[in-house]
């Protein structure tokens, strides 16, 4: 598990604007704790005090220096958003290491945030009447990687020197391919690095390795490495993103993307 802040929406209801950021906007309180306990005594007035756990150790190791008490909209989503995507990021390595190896199973704390605040959940799951909270839960980014490929029956990843492997925990047999490309941040050409043909017996703990030279030459601050199994009709099983940099590092161009999300006449939801 990884401790983290929830979305924007969940989390602005609850404060005064003036109190927009991950810091309160105000000077540090002063905080004393029992040794051997997680009770603390903090002394002053800065609202996000006790939160539980600060963001910080996620955000400043991958994204750089931040100043994470300026205040305001902008600025207090993109600190819940590096922060939420800081938890994805421990949370992937910690389990991609994990199903490389001959684990038995993983369990992860937790899924359901029924608090908007600092919490070890994936999904906020809060009243539903309180404002921020919506039926069913919202989905923190880590929920989506689960789903996309850190849980997927059949899944692969690459690292250092460009080793890769493709793990299968399904009940039958798989055959497939893997495809390993590269995205350029500059331009987003895709290049491919690597297509090799996957045939794993049934799982669960069924594995094969592979290593290629081109996947062990990708800059990471100029390119993402793309993992994607695909089963013997070309069907998706699941797509990961592998970055070989801190995002720090990467030499991104300035997003200019906005999204609406909407409901049509009938009720469904779409997003433009």
């Amino acid at each position: 598990g990884a401790s983290v802040m929830s979305s924007f929406e969940a989390m602005s209801p609850t404060l005064d604007p003036r109190h927009w950021a991950l810091h309160g906007g105000q000077p540090s309180d002063v905080c004393d704790s029992e040794p051997g306990t997680n009770d603390r005594d903090c002394k002053g007035d800065n609202v996000m005090a006790q939160r539980n756990y600060p963001c910080d150790g996620f955000i400043l190791p991958f994204f750089g220096r931040e100043d994470l008490n300026v205040t305001g909209e902008g600025s207090f989503k993109k600190q819940l958003f590096q922060c939420m995507i800081g938890q994805a990021l421990v949370i992937k390595q910690t389990i991609e290491l994990l199903r490389s190896s001959n684990s038995f199973g993983v369990l992860v704390w937790q899924f359901n945030e029924i608090w908007p605040t600092g919490g070890w959940g994936s999904i906020e799951y809060g009243n539903p009447r309180f404002p921020g909270q919506v039926v069913g839960g919202r989905w923190k980014p880590l929920q989506y990687w689960y789903r996309a490929w850190l849980f997927a029956d059949v899944m692969a990843s690459c690292g250092e020197g460009g080793l890769c492997y493709v793990k299968s925990d399904a009940a039958h047999p798989f055959s497939g391919q893997l495809l390993v490309q590269a995205t350029a941040f500059d331009d987003g050409a895709v290049a491919e690095l690597m297509r090799e043909d996957v045939l794993l017996p049934a799982g669960a703990g069924a594995i094969a390795w592979f290593r290629s030279d081109a996947i062990g030459a990708v800059d990471g601050t100029t390119h993402i490495v793309e993992a994607v199994v695909l089963d013997e009709r070309g069907v998706v099983m699941s797509r990961n993103l592998i970055p070989f940099a801190t995002m720090e590092k990467m030499k991104l161009k300035k997003a200019g993307a906005e999204v609406t999300a909407a409901k049509s006449e009938d009720g469904k939801c779409f997003v433009v």
